[in-house]
Order: structure tokens, then C-alpha cells, then sequence
């Protein structure tokens, strides 16, 4: 049985920053990953739209399921799922990807920090569970990602005149400035809430330099390498490090751990399409596949080992849910000409009559350009709108 360091169990955004920190350290690190990897041509457009899905019905174990699907979908994203137990009061959907990366090579760079607030819930609003540590305890580390993944956004001036900005930041870029829609949105809804310039990992500088040309492709790729995909920002630095070993295409089946000791011991893995199971110890384990994801193996490793280990604190899968969404369509006499730059620029983080004492649950309002939705192909796109001028020509000529 092969000893190492530390064993990393998801090679997503969180476990290959965790493996980057050990192997600094000298460590000898296992990395963990179920998926593979995709990495589209630079040139391939026939690649760039692939979040463009249709959403196909499935029935599993008494399940209502839906699959996101889309031409040779299970070619380019095989694990890209989507659950729907539809199981009243209440419905969860799932969505990540699987490979390395994890659902960091599938984001639109959105990058948004917790609120004060939501690390004392209880102690604030009298509902939830507060905390461990507190926001201020985490702050520095957000500073770090946030240089880390080279963050554009709202300088300190701007969020001076926003009503509700309960952080210090200190982005490595401008921001992103509001949209022709966003202006539109905001006369629309007047003072029920601020749309406000929202931070991103993506470069904000000229594209010559690897910054945003507003391609609209940020999920699927990034014409410019703007965009933070942790696969490339990060898996790339470390790969030919000689102290890291990666198993891909293998699966965690369960963990074995020292009841006395209160730690993990070993992982049971398995590589894809074979039944042979074999095991691996390590002086530290660090569960990275995803709060569901780590939540499902532990609780499986105790049915599995007959012991309890992981829900010893009772803590384990309790308060745990999905992000609460909602559209909300406002048709605007005047055109909005949607096709012009990324698909979002500002949000509205909370609405701003309502009382401190009545958040009990944040709120995180996206203004999405339309044509986002509208499911044309890419070429398309590219030869009636950016032909036309809806976007500048820096792009139009990086793709002729």
C-alpha cells in the first residue's frame, strides 16, 4: 500500500490549490480525480458554445432527472449532469462537472465573497447555526484568491456609493462597467435595488494584453486565456512537479479512519471501468470533491465501515442547501442591444429597503443579456452581431 503525504480526493479548484500549497512545502501529494479533462482548440468554435444545452428528461430510481445535452454532449462533457428530485416542498438541482478543474473550468468567473453576516446567522437572525470561525478570521484569505485568480472589480471609491457592500477589497483590476442593459434594468426596478459593478476573475485589460474581448464564451472557452480556469492557471504549474502522483479517471469509493485518533487513515479508489479495488494511506487527507460530493462519501464510508465517524459533531449534512434562484423578465421599450460584451456585468447583492433585521437570506440578483438564451449557434453570433458592430472588431478579427 502506497504511503504519500498528503491525499487530495477532487482535483477541482479547491484541491489543486491545496496540492500547489503542499508541493511548495516539499510534500509528497496524491491527487484524486474522478473525471478527465477536456481542453477545446483555440481554434475549434464549434467547441465555444456548449453551455447552450437542452435540457433532456431521465427517470432513475423513482427520480425525476434531467441531463444537459447538446451535440457529441458526451464526448466534450460527459459528466456535465443535472438533477431535479422534484420532490415537493422542495426541488434541487445539481450541476457541476467532473475532471480536473472540476466546476472552475465551467464558470462565467463570478467571483463573490460570503457576507459578515452569514457566518453568525444565528447569533444575527436568530435562524440557522453561525459559524466556527468568523469572517474577519477569513478575510485575508479572500484577499489572497482574489489576487490569486487576478479579480476585476469595484475599486474603493465605487463601493463608497453603493448602499450595500459589506467588504474591503482590493481587485488587481477595474471593473467591468455597467452594461447599456444594466443602465436600462436600473430605470426599470428605479429604487428597490442598486445594480452595482460585480467582480469577476477576468482580466479587464486589452485583449492584446489577455484581457476580456467579451467573446460570451466564458464557460466553454476563453478566446484570450482571460478568464481563471483553474485547470490551466493551475494543474499546468504543478503537473511535472516529481512529489505529485495524479489518478485520474478514479473514483473514491470510500474512507477508512481511526475512530480513537479522529482522522482518516486510508481511501479505498477504484479506476473507471474496473471492479478491482486497491488502497492508499496518508498522513493527511483533504476532502475537495465539493460540499455534496464530501458530504455523500463520508456518509457512505459509515454505512460501509459500520462505524461512525464523520456525523460524530452531528454537523455533517445538516443546513445544507442549493442556491435559491428565480427569473425575473422586464421588457423595456427601448433596444437594449444585448449581444455587447459578457453576458453579466452587475448584480443587485441585497435589496436595499429591507431592514438588517429581516435578512435572514441574502440576495444575489444577476442581469444576464437575453441573447444568452436565445440558443443560436456561435457562428451565427459572430456573423450577423458582431459583424454588424454590436461588438467591437478586436474580437471579430481574432476569430475570422
Amino acid at each position: 500500500m502506497k504511503h504519500f503525504d498528503v491525499c487530495i480526493i477532487g482535483a477541482g479548484l479547491t484541491g489543486l490549490l491545496s496540492a500547489r500549497s503542499f508541493l511548495q512545502q516539499g510534500k509528497k501529494v496524491l491527487l484524486v480525480e474522478r473525471g478527465n479533462e477536456y481542453r477545446p482548440a483555440m481554434d475549434d468554435r464549434e467547441t465555444w458554445w456548449e453551455e447552450r444545452v437542452i435540457t433532456a428528461p431521465m427517470s432513475r430510481d423513482g427520480r425525476a432527472l434531467t441531463r444537459n445535452e447538446f451535440d457529441r454532449s458526451e464526448e466534450k462533457f460527459p459528466d456535465l449532469v443535472s438533477c431535479d428530485t422534484r420532490n415537493a416542498p422542495w426541488n434541487f438541482q445539481y450541476n457541476m462537472w467532473h475532471g480536473i478543474g472540476g466546476s472552475a473550468q465551467m464558470w462565467s468567473g463570478m467571483s463573490w465573497r460570503l457576507a459578515p453576516h452569514d457566518f453568525r446567522l444565528r447569533t444575527t437572525f436568530g435562524h440557522g447555526e453561525d459559524w466556527p470561525i468568523s469572517y474577519e478570521e477569513l478575510a485575508p484569505f479572500y484577499d489572497e484568491a482574489e489576487a490569486l485568480m487576478e479579480v476585476s472589480g469595484p475599486l474603493p471609491a465605487d463601493t463608497e456609493t453603493y448602499r450595500f457592500w459589506p467588504w474591503k477589497n482590493n481587485f488587481r483590476y477595474k471593473p467591468f462597467r455597467l452594461s447599456y442593459l444594466d443602465r436600462r434594468f436600473q430605470e426599470t426596478i428605479g429604487d428597490i435595488g442598486q445594480i452595482i459593478m460585480q467582480p469577476h476573475a477576468v482580466r479587464n485589460l486589452p485583449a492584446e494584453e489577455g484581457g476580456c474581448v467579451g467573446a460570451k464564451t466564458c464557460v466553454s472557452c476563453c478566446p484570450t486565456g482571460a478568464i481563471f480556469k483553474a485547470r490551466e492557471r493551475l494543474f499546468d504549474d504543478i503537473m511535472m512537479d516529481d512529489n505529485l502522483e495524479c489518478l485520474l479517471e478514479t473514483c473514491c469509493v470510500r474512507l477508512e479512519w481511526d475512530t480513537e485518533a479522529k482522522k482518516i487513515t486510508a481511501a479505498v479508489l477504484r479506476e473507471k471501468d474496473s471492479e478491482t479495488e486497491f488502497t492508499v494511506s496518508a498522513s493527511m487527507f483533504f476532502l475537495c470533491a465539493n460540499a455534496l460530493e464530501n458530504i455523500t462519501l463520508i456518509q457512505r464510508s459509515e454505512v460501509m465501515n459500520g462505524q461512525s465517524f464523520g456525523r460524530s459533531s452531528d454537523m455533517v449534512g445538516r443546513y445544507f442547501s442549493s442556491h435559491g434562484a428565480f427569473t425575473w423578465s422586464v421588457l423595456m421599450e427601448k433596444p437594449i442591444y444585448p449581444t455587447r460584451g459578457r453576458p453579466t456585468h452587475g448584480s443587485i447583492i441585497e435589496w436595499v429597503d429591507r431592514q438588517a433585521e429581516d435578512r435572514r437570506n441574502g440576495v444575489l440578483l444577476e442581469v444576464w443579456q437575453s441573447d444568452f438564451f436565445r440558443g443560436y449557434h456561435p457562428m451565427e453570433h459572430f456573423e450577423k452581431d458582431v459583424a454588424a458592430g454590436h461588438w467591437g472588431k478586436t474580437l471579430f478579427k481574432r476569430l475570422l
